[in-house]
This record gives C-alpha cells, structure tokens and sequence, in this order.
C-alpha cells in the first residue's frame, strides 16, 4: 500500500489502473489514498471495493474528487458509507468533471442520501454510469433520482436493482435515460456528418456503437441519412 501511494505521488505513468478490491484499507487507509489523489494526474481507474470504508473515510476521498481531475472510473462498492458518505459524494460531483462511472452500490445509502445524490445529477454534466444497487432506496429517493434525470441530459445508466423504488418511478427513470442515450446519439451525429463523406454505413454504425446501444446507432444513422431535422428529433423520442 504504502508503495503504490508512493507511485501515485510521483505520477507513475505506468499506474493507470489500481485495484485494492477487499484488503480492508478502513478509514484511515482511504484517507491515505486521498491525499494522493489530490496532486495525482495518471491513475484512471481505482476500485476501492470491499474496504470497510466509513463515513471519514468517504468524506476524504470526496474531497480528493474535487480537485483530482484525471480519475474516470471509481468502485467504491460493498464499504459503508450510508447517507452522510452519499452527501459528500454527491458534494464532490457536483464540481468533479472527469468522472465518468461510479459505483456505490451495497453502501447502506437511504432515501436522504439518493436524494443528495439526486441534486448532484441536477448539476453534474460527465457522469455516464452510476449504480446505486442494492440500498435501502425508497420511493422518495427515487422521486427524486427520477426528478433529477429530468434536467440531466449525459447520464447513460443508473442502476437502482435491489432497492424499494416502485413500478412507476421505475418507468419514469427508464424513459428518461432512454432518452439521454439518443440525446447523446444525436450530439455524436453531428460529428458523424462531417466524416460522412468519406466513412461507410457500416464504419459510422461501429463507431456509435461504442457509445451508445447499437440499435440506437442504427437509427440514429437511418436518420442521418435522411438529411431531415425532425427525423432527428423523432429518434430522440423513438429510438
């Protein structure tokens, strides 16, 4: 441990990829490790996972978060963090834009903290993937979430399975996100139209595929090739 921190200082640029899954860091482990994240401009992705991770802990990561600007993938499942860890989480989201997939499921988050979280997701503009699975999320929390999707327009997926959210906040959430993928489909098309000239169907199709589900790119494509504005505006309902 001590020699990876000593790596993350110094900006190893062969340390993109930390992987401290269950070694039990604790509280004062995380601290550590986020005093490094704060000057560390290398490491991409960090699964803290199975740490036994409390609430200091959190909060001092959370603090790293908004300064580190580098790190794109964060695990942080299976700790203890609760609502108090899921508001500093969601303190730090709300200035981080680098992060793009975060993972808090089995974290003992409530309604208090999803609806934190919830605000956060109003301002932050970079996160793709958040799984909040496995909580103690009720259906006011997941109003909220549900509220939330209607102002963020990048978020691709968040995971609520194994919560207490309810069918019809359940749909609402489904749609929304179904609608941000084409969002972000349609933003992407914009781009594949100037390589149109000289890219195939086929290579422009592979290429959005990466980004959003493939039937999507299909239709986003189909409707690139129609050269018409409101067909544009029909995927982003349809797709």
């Amino acid at each position: 441990m001590e020699e990876l921190i000593r790596r993350l200082y110094q900006n190893d640029e062969t340390l993109l990829k930390l992987d401290l899954w269950r070694i039990n860091i604790g509280d004062d482990g995380a601290s550590k490790l986020a005093d490094a994240l704060k000057v560390n401009t290398t490491l991409l992705k960090l699964n803290l996972s199975g740490n036994n991770i409390g609430n200091d802990g959190t909060s001092k990561l959370a603090d790293a978060l908004k300064i580190n600007t580098t790190l794109l993938k964060l695990n942080f499942y299976w700790n203890n963090i609760g609502n108090d860890g899921a508001s500093k989480i969601a303190d730090a989201l709300k200035v981080n834009t680098t992060l793009l997939k975060l993972s808090l499921y089995w974290n003992h988050i409530g309604n208090d903290g999803a609806s934190e979280l919830a605000g956060a997701l109003k301002v932050n503009t970079t996160l793709l993937e958040l799984d909040l699975s496995c909580n103690n999320i009720g259906k006011d929390g997941t109003s909220k979430l549900a509220d939330a999707l209607k102002v963020n327009a990048t978020l691709l997926k968040l995971d609520l399975n194994r919560n207490n959210i309810g069918n019809k906040n359940a749909g609402k959430i489904y749609d929304r996100i179904e609608i941000n993928i084409c969002i972000k489909a349609n933003y992407i098309l914009l781009w594949l139209e100037e390589l149109s000239k000289i890219l195939p169907n086929e290579l422009s199709i592979k290429i959005l595929s990466y980004l959003v589900p493939v039937e999507c790119a299909e239709q986003v494509l189909y409707e690139k090739l129609s050269h018409c504005s409101s067909c544009r505006t029909k995927c982003i309902k349809n797709c």
